[in-house]
């Protein structure tokens, strides 16, 4: 797919492809079995933090996992909030399978890989 930019040099061995449109949104929804996406602002501590945990195991187990920066895409960001049904906050971690939302946290509740009980 032409439309993913690989990893750019300040994600580089963070484990994402970038994710920067709403085509892109909708064509990977279609195509995807299972994939996560970490909506990210460079702008907060707190979404550092949880990029922090986010690539931590992404360097550990493989997942297909996309970095949406909510500054630069804001209008992504809303829309994957109204078709997922999600409330948009940042940072916020997403997993999706079959096109559908099987998982989802925010803030310092990312701690992917691990599921509520």
């Amino acid at each position: 797919m032409k439309w993913l930019r690989k990893k750019q040099d300040h994600n580089k061995d963070q484990g994402f492809k970038v994710l920067d449109s709403i085509s892109s949104f909708e064509e990977l929804l279609s195509t995807q079995g299972s994939f996560s996406i970490f909506k990210h602002s460079s702008r907060c501590s707190i979404s550092s933090t949880a990029l922090h945990r986010v690539t931590n195991f992404l360097g550990s187990n493989k997942v297909d996992a996309y970095l949406v920066d909510v500054i630069a895409s804001r209008d992504l960001s809303n829309h994957i909030a109204a078709k997922t049904g999600i409330t948009h906050q940042s940072p916020q971690w997403i997993e999706f399978q079959k096109g559908k939302v099987v998982h989802s946290s925010s803030h310092l509740n990312i701690r992917p890989g691990v599921k509520d009980k």
